[in-house]
């Protein structure tokens, strides 16, 4: 019941990234990619009031919270995960932990692309 809850919720925000990415680049473009950085900021705000809610209120249902966190927010971003692990890490005390995974994953991230343009490239 649990996967297909995800599974449901990431379907749902997959779509919904795809439908405002191919609506806005049809408004035109300015060079820096706002609908993905939209997305992602969005997701990450939607995730955490999601965590917090089910934190202040814990008789929530938790197969909504998972419907719309690790299902809607995951389809809709990674980034939304990527940044409320880092707010979890900073929040530790976990300073130089945080720091090595975003710049880690920034860096390696725009390293991964860059070496599978290179090897696809014509």
């Amino acid at each position: 019941m649990k996967l297909l809850l995800v599974f449901i919720g990431g379907g749902l925000g997959s779509v919904l990234r795809y439908y405002l990415s191919i609506t806005f680049y049809t408004l035109g473009s300015s060079g820096f990619p706002w609908p993905t950085f939209i997305v992602n900021i969005a997701g990450s705000l939607l995730l955490g009031f999601l965590i917090t809610f089910n934190e202040r209120e814990p008789s929530l249902n938790q197969d909504l919270i998972l419907l719309a966190s690790a299902g809607f927010c995951g389809g809709f971003t990674t980034f939304s995960t990527f940044s409320y692990e880092n707010y979890f890490l900073l929040k530790q005390g976990e300073f130089i932990i945080a720091s090595a995974y975003i710049a880690a994953s920034l860096i390696g991230g725009v390293l991964a692309a860059s070496i599978a343009y290179f090897i696809t490239k014509p």
